[in-house]
């Protein structure tokens, strides 16, 4: 019994010397960290603008700065433009690439068969104009077209497009 409470009081007096030497976490750091890596310049972390390989370079950095022996990016593919089953569509008999010269919106409903498009006008873009457009009889059931990133930029008004009678009044 006496040599258990010996190797307990021996234990004790050891970390108590070495509490002085032990770091407790730097939470201003980490949350510094945290800011960095949610900042706009790394597209959340995304692949689509490569906002997960500008993250990966910075952590790389502060691991190197952190003292790390050696710090390895395995890199990887991964195809972003998947989707399930089989996808055509042709403009003017012309036969376009998914991915490559479209992509579907992820509200897009699957389809068959012959729509008009509607351009939307990316120079001067209205969207109050739009949706006048889009709620003509002519432009009933179309396809928006626009470039994909624009989209993006104007999610809001895009987002109305995705609500049944939204666009129109």
């Amino acid at each position: 019994m006496r040599k258990i409470f010996v190797l307990i009081l021996g234990c004790a007096l050891v970390l108590m010397f070495h509490e002085t030497s032990l770091q407790a976490q730097d939470m201003a750091y980490y949350k510094q960290i945290i800011k960095e890596l949610t900042a706009a310049k790394y597209q959340g972390r995304g692949y689509a603008k490569g906002g997960s390989n500008k993250a990966g370079k910075f952590l790389e950095k502060e691991f190197a700065k952190a003292g790390a022996d050696e710090v390895v990016c395995q890199p990887f593919k991964l195809d972003i433009n998947t989707y399930v089953g089989k996808m055509e569509l042709s403009v003017d008999g012309r036969k376009q690439t998914p991915g490559v010269d479209f992509v579907m919106r992820e509200y897009s409903p699957g389809v068959h068969g012959t729509y008009n498009l509607y351009f939307v006008d990316t120079t001067n873009f209205d969207a109050e104009k739009m949706y006048s457009d889009l709620a003509k009889p002519e432009n009933k059931d179309c396809f928006v077209v626009c470039d994909f990133w624009f989209s993006y930029t104007h999610g809001k008004d895009f987002k109305n497009l995705q609500i049944p009678g939204a666009c129109t009044n």
